[in-house]
């Protein structure tokens, strides 16, 4: 698609179109690769299938914007021409390079078999933008391993380049393998630095950054088994703590922390921005999804809103971007409510929204908030029995919950409602919940319930705005 046709589908009045997330035009979306910030540009490449609701041969489509509200829409950047990429541009990551930006990614190829090749591609900016291709960078796979071998993340540390790359070893089991280099195109494998054989049959979409000055390697297992609260998607993503000799390869990690408790959340990528933030999207959604959107308006998946990555006592917390506070429109507020049963308040209510609530709970008590409700529908956010708990049962399409277990009498809930998805932030983000909503459109009432008393401390609610696209 060209960018004016891109402008005019983000810009139709459809039912689901989100507000204030990067979505695809036409069909399917996926993972944001790409991420960098030059110049005081954020630029934002994601996987795309422009001509169909399902996966295939994939491009990189490009947003960029030096606010993160207002987009311009750019030409596909990466696009499968060249014989190493002729089944997907498949996922990677930037850098900029003596102020170029430097694109590093996975070269899709079957054979007549549909038997799989891996090529791990470089492509270097021009002087207008566009992209040159410079082929395969790294063109077999270390012997030991299956050609489940993609999804390049690249950084500079100290006067060396490093690349991690997800990798399935020969005994079906998932990896990540660690390169580096001294001039970016000649790349050496200095070994596996995750090998654990705990992390299912593959590893995809690796990324290995620092948070005060710990290093955190996160990346998207698949195959791993539900346990109880744990793992309930059909695939996970997280993180692991714990330091690495760059040298050598060896590392050790501690415990494997989901990233989110949600339905939908995949595929995470980070970057460093110039205030030195570190910045995570991730593909809102997953595999095995029928969303009604694709059906109806031609569309499907989204990007979760980015998020500020902080440490915490050994634990990655997530926040909104201060950025999105350009959004809010008005502003209803509360304070020291006390909630006996159900509580309906005046000029809460919408289908994008920013919702911030503070409970006080002495008791072991049943509560939460029902979102987007009507009398048939409603998004269920609740506490009971030391969890929290999203439930979307009495949504249209989409149904199950998911939870996590919390501690503690002082609870926090900060919520983005945007028209067919939601983000839930518990306590300042040490639990989030990323997931679609496809509710109705007259379903946009907001209901405070308990089965006893309890106290609303404090009640925020802002109306949100729109994201702005331009060519």
């Amino acid at each position: 698609m060209k960018k004016d046709e891109i402008l005019k589908a983000l810009l139709k009045n459809e039912k689901y179109r989100l507000n204030y997330h990067l979505m695809p035009a036409k069909g399917l979306l996926n993972d944001p690769n790409g991420l960098v910030e030059k110049n005081g540009i954020y630029y934002v490449f994601y996987q795309w299938n422009d001509k169909e609701c399902a996966h295939g041969a994939k491009k990189w489509g490009l947003y960029t914007s030096t606010d993160l509200i207002n987009w311009e829409i750019k030409e596909i950047a990466l696009s499968p021409d060249e014989w190493y990429e002729t089944h997907g541009c498949y996922s990677g990551s930037g850098i900029v390079v003596e102020d170029r930006i430097n694109l590093i990614y996975t070269g899709n190829v079957k054979n007549e078999k549909d038997e799989r090749e891996s090529y791990q591609c470089l492509a270097v900016e021009n002087n207008d933008g566009t992209f040159k291709k410079l082929g395969p960078i790294i063109d077999k796979i270390p012997k030991g391993y299956t050609e489940h071998f993609r999804d390049p993340k690249v950084w500079k540390e100290n006067e060396n380049y490093y690349m991690v790359i997800g990798a399935q070893s020969e005994n079906l089991l998932g990896e990540v393998l660690l390169y580096t280099s001294k001039d970016f195109k000649n790349w050496e494998l200095v070994g596996s630095i995750y090998n654990k054989n705990d992390m299912g049959y593959m590893i995809e979409c690796p990324d290995l950054f620092k948070l005060n000055n710990s290093t955190i390697l996160s990346y998207s297992p698949q195959g791993l088994e539900p346990q109880g609260d744990l793992y309930n998607n059909i695939f996970q993503s997280g993180y692991v703590v714990g330091n690495i000799n760059y040298s050598t390869g060896d590392s050790s990690w501690g415990n494997f922390i989901e990233l989110d408790r949600g339905f939908d959340f995949y595929a995470p990528q980070t970057f460093l921005d110039s205030n030195g933030r570190r910045i995570m999207y991730a593909w809102m959604g997953l595999e095995e999804t029928n969303h009604p959107t694709m059906a109806e308006e031609g569309w499907v998946h989204a990007l979760t809103m980015p998020r500020e990555l902080i440490l915490l006592d050994n634990k990655i917390i997530q926040q909104p971007l201060e950025e999105m506070k350009n959004l809010r429109e008005s502003k209803v507020s509360y304070e020291n409510l006390l909630l006996e049963n159900k509580l309906i308040l005046e000029n809460v209510n919408g289908d994008s929204y920013e919702l911030i609530v503070e409970f006080e709970n002495t008791g072991n008590n049943c509560f939460g908030i029902n979102l987007r409700k009507s009398e048939k529908e409603e998004l269920t956010i609740k506490f009971e029995n030391e969890k929290l708990i999203l439930n979307r049962d009495k949504t249209p399409f989409l149904d199950g919950s998911r939870a996590c277990k919390i501690e503690g009498t002082k609870h926090k809930l900060h919520i983005f409602m945007d028209k067919s998805s939601v983000e839930i932030f518990y306590n300042n983000g040490a639990e989030v919940f990323s997931s679609r909503v496809f509710s109705s459109q007259d379903a946009k009432g907001i209901e405070f319930f308990s089965n006893s008393e309890i106290l609303l401390k404090k009640i925020e609610f802002y109306k949100l705005g729109k994201f702005s696209y331009s060519v």
